[in-house]
């Protein structure tokens, strides 16, 4: 079975349980184990125009829990998943950044590595494609869907590689 951590959003098991209960209910019939460990928090959404260094240190202790764990991120929520990414982003890019924020990891014996891929549930079903097919047991032919997957899941770009050839380009493609 594949596992994956997952990072819930903060106002889903209030406003939207059903978010979480389906994620987890389509990952599990893919045979994907959703992981929810011990410690993992809010992605610092709230913190981003009030302090960078509190938002990537929020995001980046997530990320580097996962990576203690060998395990990649899924989340549902775009503005956890800009996070995340923004945050990966900064810490891969500014060396400042990234040495303020394990200096403060270090105290909780962790450390960010970049090791961890960040998946956006749309992005990480088209790379599971192949299962969601062999899952399938009744199409619906002729049906017209309207998609609305949010900004946050494809902006800004030099963060979040969004062109013709990745991955993410082409699920949106798939569902549209």
């Amino acid at each position: 079975m594949i596992r994956i951590a997952i990072q819930r959003c903060c106002t889903t098991p209030i406003l939207i349980k059903q978010y979480e209960t389906s994620t987890d209910s389509v990952l599990f019939t893919l045979g994907i184990k959703s992981i929810d460990i011990s410690g993992l928090g809010c992605c610092g959404y709230p913190l981003k125009n009030f302090n960078l260094n509190a938002y990537v240190l929020s995001s980046g202790k997530n990320i580097s829990l996962a990576e203690k764990e060998g395990l990649d991120i899924l989340t549902f929520c775009n503005g956890c998943y800009l996070s995340l990414k923004q945050a990966d982003y900064y810490l891969k890019n500014h060396k400042d950044i990234r040495n303020y924020t394990n200096s403060i990891l270090s105290k909780e014996g962790l450390n960010y590595q970049g090791s961890a891929k960040i998946f956006h549930l749309l992005h990480y079903l088209y790379s599971v494609r192949d299962r969601i097919e062999e899952s399938i047991n009744s199409r619906f032919s002729g049906l017209k869907v309207a998609t609305h997957y949010g900004c946050q899941v494809l902006r800004p770009r030099d963060v979040i590689d969004f062109t013709k050839h990745s991955p993410l380009y082409s699920s949106i493609d798939l569902w549209s």
